[in-house]
């Protein structure tokens, strides 16, 4: 069985991810729905967040990761300036710009997350946190032309050309190029007044669209993870 300090456990909206720190640095990520077997692991310490599942729910079939656990809540103080009302900020948007304390000089980033929904927030150059923008996400933008319309079909979510050549390819693009156009206008609207933004990516579907972004970009692929890691209050 793996040691480690800590293990942060992260519960989305389609699945759980969980990873394995020693001295904050992050060694092992894995991916579990409840009911599967647990990883091959044990921490010190664990710090759980959840967007979906109640956390009491899933200690059950977890508790035995970790000797003592704690539940990161929407109640516990957080650590960074913002003008957001943090009171309703989804709690793993949260994590994710701790994580940007913790990795960066926490200045001039746009962090989008690519997930259920597309979350975007944005830190000034003075290490504020200005607000965010939320949106549909891939396949929820795909989902929704079919549900609303008559005849659409229900797709998954797939790379597709600017502008397609029948229903499933115009459909396609329509939900793809626009999340690339969305991340393209916000950033570029944000930097005509700090020209110094970076922009992160982060969430499930990021790996398929940071390689089509047409602007600098990082891929921060455990943010929630690394937040969780380097919360303290």
């Amino acid at each position: 069985m793996t040691k480690f300090d800590l293990i942060a456990v992260d519960v989305g909206n389609t699945r759980v991810k969980i990873g394995g720190f020693r001295h904050k640095t992050l060694q092992e990520v894995t991916f579990w729905k409840p009911g599967e077997p647990l990883p091959d692991f044990h921490g010190t310490v664990g710090h759980i967040v959840s967007v979906s599942w109640k956390e009491e729910e899933l200690m059950e079939e977890i508790a035995r990761l970790c000797n003592a656990w704690r539940i990161i809540q929407a109640s516990d103080p957080f650590h960074f300036p913002s003008s957001y009302r943090l009171t309703e900020m989804g709690m793993d948007r949260k994590m994710m710009i701790h994580a940007a304390q913790s990795l960066s000089d926490f200045k001039s980033i746009l962090i989008v997350s690519m997930g259920t929904c597309m979350t975007m927030d944005w830190i000034d150059q003075n290490g504020v946190h200005q607000g965010g923008r939320i949106s549909p996400g891939w396949n929820m933008r795909l989902e929704g032309m079919h549900r609303h319309t008559k005849r659409l079909p229900m797709l998954e979510g797939e790379t597709a050309p600017l502008v397609g050549t029948n229903t499933q390819e115009a459909m396609q693009s329509g939900a793809f190029h626009g999340m690339l156009s969305e991340i393209a206008d916000v950033f570029r609207q944000i930097q005509q007044n700090d020209p110094s933004l970076r922009l992160w990516c982060t969430g499930g579907d990021a790996d398929i669209f940071v390689p089509t972004i047409q602007l600098p970009v990082e891929h921060h692929p455990h943010l929630v993870l690394h937040g969780l890691a380097h919360y303290h209050s």
